[in-house]
């Protein structure tokens, strides 16, 4: 392996052990596909760090980073971008989309109609994409991160096999370990970053911290169980998916949280 790259690597994992607890193999691969310029396919629940990683590695790697939030209504033009009339010249400029960018973070793909998927595909393969019947070239280094939710439904489009094809690698994040989770925590409780955004996963971030701000209403500058009790159904049970079976049978995600709890040891 050249000097340079393997620097390179060295620094990139050293940075984003930094941002990012655990997931080690999952953020090699990641940053290999990147290197080779190839497209990643990224699938995992919300909350787990996928766009902190590529946000990351784009400033590792010092290359443009854009995002692309995907919703059933995104028109092609809303990536691409579309000729604008000037109104001073009276002629046509190109107002560029965001996938004018060396890497582009698409996230949701599969929230994405089909039609704005086709002008994705393009740029995909060819490194241009065509706009009223003109081609324009993307960056050399153009390339897709895209992530999915395994677990929603509603409202998603299937990738079709022809797209799928032009990802080099399908990268799934899960939970974070236990030992993780914790370090996580810790590191948001010593103040290293305020931003819950700022590493993984974001419900126990949000939990602690506004547990945290019960005790400090209440003159206390320690947490006690009970206020970590109190608030994790207004803080968990819009995360939490109940199964259409359980859902049947009147199972709410306040009586899972419950449950939950009430099977944990109190720490003495």
């Amino acid at each position: 392996m050249p000097k340079p790259l393997s620097e390179l690597a060295r620094n990139a994992r050293v940075e984003l052990g930094k941002a990012i607890v655990g997931h080690t193999d999952a953020l090699e691969s990641l940053f290999l596909t990147i290197v080779c310029g190839g497209h990643a396919l990224i699938e995992g629940v919300p909350g787990l760090g996928k766009t902190l990683a590529v946000r990351s590695l784009a400033r590792i790697l010092r290359v443009g980073f854009r995002r692309v939030q995907c919703t059933p209504d995104l028109m092609p033009a809303d990536v691409t971008g579309s000729n604008v009339l000037n109104m001073a010249s009276s002629d046509f400029r190109l107002h560029q989309g965001p996938i004018f960018t060396d890497l582009l973070l698409v996230d949701e793909i599969n929230r994405m109609p089909p039609r704005t998927q086709a002008a994705l595909l393009e740029a995909m393969e060819e490194r241009q994409v065509t706009i009223d019947g003109t081609a324009h070239p993307l960056s050399p280094l153009f390339t897709v991160v895209a992530t999915q939710n395994p677990v929603e439904f509603e409202g998603t489009y299937p990738l079709p096999e022809a797209e799928l094809d032009r990802f080099a690698v399908k990268i799934r994040i899960g939970y974070p370990e236990e030992d993780d989770e914790r370090s996580i925590l810790a590191r948001h409780h010593a103040g290293l970053d305020a931003n819950p955004d700022a590493g993984i996963p974001r419900a126990a971030v949000h939990l602690m911290q506004i547990a945290k701000a019960v005790a400090a209403t209440e003159g206390r500058d320690y947490l006690l169980p009970d206020d970590v009790k109190r608030m994790a159904p207004a803080v968990l049970r819009h995360r939490l998916i109940v199964r259409a079976e359980a859902d049947l049978e009147g199972v709410t995600s306040d009586q899972v949280i419950a449950d939950v709890l009430a099977s944990v040891p109190v720490p003495k």
